[in-house]
């Protein structure tokens, strides 16, 4: 039975595991991985470097004497630099580095995401991730949600569960009606509903993000437009 990992929009837990991930690529797969990932992103980033030291945390605890055992604990502390490559103007190419705090949540986010993916293609294991698209483009959105229909690199039938506010995946070229769920939460109870597109039975030839617009799927808020009073 694969392993199923839970992971929120922050990439808190995500981050964590993926630096020891890339601390453990001694055979520099993982590091091929992750700049094939980033250059299919088109983010101007050709390498990094990853770096990373331990801090021992309890150096300032007083000394008891020679009989009493202390142990020592320690933090991590990564240094991470992206090298990015640009064209001037006079046709030469430079190279500048840039801290991984210095670049775009989104950047930072694809980054922590590759290590997990890699893994997941390995071991055939389960991806949960909440809000999948905060800080990245639609269309990168898809594109990592169509590398676990590859059969070429998604040998092991890795599975991926995202939660998601973007339309952009509502199209039946991309993904099956059971691939496709709504959630639908009732304004009187409070209570949320989880159901398939493959329940409400849409048309194949039919433009399901224009119908989910509508409302004809559920799903979507009903705004209520008031005026505005001074």
């Amino acid at each position: 039975m694969t392993g199923i990992n839970t992971y929120d929009s922050k990439y808190n837990t995500m981050f964590s595991q993926a630096n020891l991930m890339f601390e453990k690529d001694e055979d520099g797969s993982l590091k091929e991985f992750t700049k094939q990932i980033l250059k299919e992103a088109d983010l101007n980033i050709t390498d990094y470097t990853f770096e990373s030291r331990d801090i021992p945390i309890n150096d300032s605890l007083p000394n008891y004497g020679p009989k009493v055992k202390i142990l020592t604990f320690t933090e991590k502390e990564y240094r991470i630099v992206m090298k990015h490559e640009i064209l001037k103007n006079d046709g030469s190419i430079e190279t500048y580095e840039m801290g991984i705090n210095s670049e775009s949540k989104g950047t930072v986010s694809l980054f922590t995401l590759s290590p997990i993916l890699k893994r997941a293609f390995s071991t055939g294991e389960t991806i949960c991730i909440d809000e999948f698209d905060i800080s990245l483009h639609p269309l990168l959105v898809e594109h990592l949600t169509k590398l676990f229909n590859n059969p070429i690199l998604n040998k092991n039938n890795a599975q991926l569960i995202i939660s998601i506010h973007t339309v952009d995946l509502l199209n039946l070229k991309l993904l099956r009606r059971d691939q496709i769920y709504f959630v639908n939460k009732s304004n009187k109870t409070a209570i949320s509903e989880l159901y398939s597109l493959d329940e409400l039975s849409p048309r194949t030839s039919e433009d399901i993000r224009k119908a989910y617009l509508q409302g004809r799927f559920g799903s979507v808020p009903n705004i209520i437009e008031e005026a505005c009073h001074a």
